[in-house]
């Protein structure tokens, strides 16, 4: 069983979810990168350690490299987390970069990277006030303590250098942050797209048949304690009930297709609101209500599958007639199979309860895939759609 959280009755977002394809397709080359960057910046600090006597200065030393490393890991899960600007993570920031200037100044210039870090931590983890003046702190203590060793045009390089590799992990870092909001985002408005078709539909039957059926209750109330009335109100309640099948025919005529159109409107706005462009093109089609009812599910499906799983920018919706079949087409501009430049006529995830669907009409789905777009093919023959 999954743990729940019990504020929102979900289940609780792990921190390597913003490492899933696609956007870890992003991100975790950053991250490796920026990773060995780190290491290589912290080479001269571990070769200044390892190549010292076993006294206190070494000792001292290997400490500021273990708590560098543990905070920076420790920064960088709380940052997939989406908990770096928490207590905990600020105050491991500001204790590394308070643990990582000391040895500038007291072991050489090979600790210059181990305040970089720190910083870029810093940046990260602080807001506001605290974040201006712990990094004005900070920076004024680097550019003493590197001055001790640069003097004139190699202090301007080394600060400069310096900068552009504090900027970078910090760019890295809110790449990540980007990222995992982009994605919650994305997840949420899924799920809003479904709870608020679960609200239409039972809206829907609330003014379609509850006071019907409200009506009736009374009705034979009435009848069983006016035995002289029954006959009148059990007919009326006959009339009623008829009138709810009627409605209810109604509602699930209503759910099933009215609409394709209407399906499809709403798939451009919640794609739309997610920063998707998307645009939709229906030409004179008929389908039936069956036929026409699993088109509406293949819409919501398709663009729940480019919420939740893709990076997509633009996406097309077309419903066209080609010869002896209607074809709706959905295409964006992020694959999101690992099969690409193929087309998919197996299962993936959600695609096999579409195919199955479709086969219960006499359609057919394909997919394909390559390096910049995804494509969403369902097909119904016109014999089978009317």
């Amino acid at each position: 069983m999954k743990e729940k959280d019990n504020s929102t009755g979900r289940a609780p977002r792990r921190w390597w979810a913003g490492l899933r394809w696609p956007h870890g397709a992003v991100l975790m080359p950053t991250l490796i990168a920026t990773s060995i960057f780190k290491l290589v910046l912290l080479l001269p600090s571990v070769t200044d350690v390892v190549t010292r006597p076993w006294d206190a200065v070494r000792v001292v030393g290997f400490g500021v490299l273990v708590v560098t490393v543990a905070f920076q890991l420790t920064v960088t899960v709380a940052v997939l987390q989406g908990r770096h600007r928490s207590i905990r993570p600020r105050v491991l920031a500001c204790v590394e970069l308070a643990v990582s200037l000391p040895p500038l100044f007291l072991f050489g210039r090979s600790w210059a990277a181990t305040p970089i870090l720190g910083l870029s931590d810093v940046l990260v983890c602080t807001v506001g006030a605290a974040r201006v003046l712990i990094v004005v702190v900070g920076l004024v203590a680097f550019v003493a303590g590197s001055a001790r060793y640069y003097a004139d045009v190699a202090l301007v390089v080394q600060l400069g250098e310096s900068g552009l590799a504090i900027m970078l992990f910090f760019s890295a870092l809110r790449m990540a942050v980007f990222i995992r909001d982009l994605e919650a985002a994305r997840t949420e408005l899924a799920r809003l797209a479904v709870a608020d078709e679960r609200l239409r539909v039972s809206r829907d039957l609330h003014d379609t048949i509850g006071q019907t059926l409200s009506v009736g209750l009374l009705k034979l109330e009435l009848a069983r304690r006016a035995p002289e009335l029954a006959e009148q109100e059990l007919g009326e309640v006959s009339a009623l009930l008829r009138e709810a099948m009627t409605s209810m025919q109604k509602v699930v005529a209503d759910m099933r297709g009215a609409g394709l159109r209407r399906e499809i409107l709403g798939a451009c706005s919640v794609l739309r609101s997610a920063g998707i462009a998307t645009t939709a093109t229906v030409g004179d089609v008929e389908l039936g209500a069956e036929a026409e009812q699993v088109f509406g599910w293949v819409v919501r499906e398709g663009a729940t599958n480019v919420l939740r799983h893709s990076a997509a920018t633009r996406c097309e919706i077309t419903v066209q007639r080609r010869v002896d079949l209607v074809e709706l087409a959905m295409r964006n501009d992020a694959p999101t199979l690992q099969d690409r430049g193929k087309w998919a006529p197996s299962g993936h995830n959600g695609l096999v309860g579409m195919r199955q669907r479709l086969a219960n009409v006499g359609g057919r789905l394909s997919v394909r895939t390559d390096d910049d777009s995804y494509l969403l093919v369902a097909s119904v023959p016109t014999k089978g759609g009317s």
